[in-house]
C-alpha cells in the first residue's frame, strides 16, 4: 500500500508539472527551425496555444506541448 501510495504522488507530482510545461511557450532556437508547411515563412510564438505563420497567416495549434504542423489542423486567417 504505501509504494502505491508514493506512485501516486510521483504521478500527480509529474503530471502537475507536464502542465506547466505545456504553458512554456517554444524555445526560439527551436521556432527558428520550424517553417509553415504550406508558404514555407518563418512562425511566430505569440501565445503557448498556437503559432502564427508570418507569410499566410495560418495559426498551428500547439497540443501537449508540441506544434502540430499540419496544413489540415491549421486555421486561416
Amino acid at each position: 500500500m504505501v509504494i502505491a501510495a508514493e506512485c501516486g504522488c510521483w504521478y500527480l507530482r509529474s503530471a502537475l508539472h507536464f502542465g506547466d510545461m505545456q504553458r512554456q511557450f517554444i524555445d526560439k532556437a527551436a521556432l527558428r527551425m520550424v517553417a509553415c508547411p504550406v508558404c514555407h515563412a518563418a512562425l511566430t510564438a505569440p501565445h503557448p496555444e498556437a503559432l502564427l505563420c508570418t507569410g499566410c497567416g495560418r495559426r498551428y495549434p500547439i497540443r501537449d506541448g508540441l506544434p502540430v504542423l499540419l496544413a489540415a489542423a491549421a486555421e486561416r486567417p
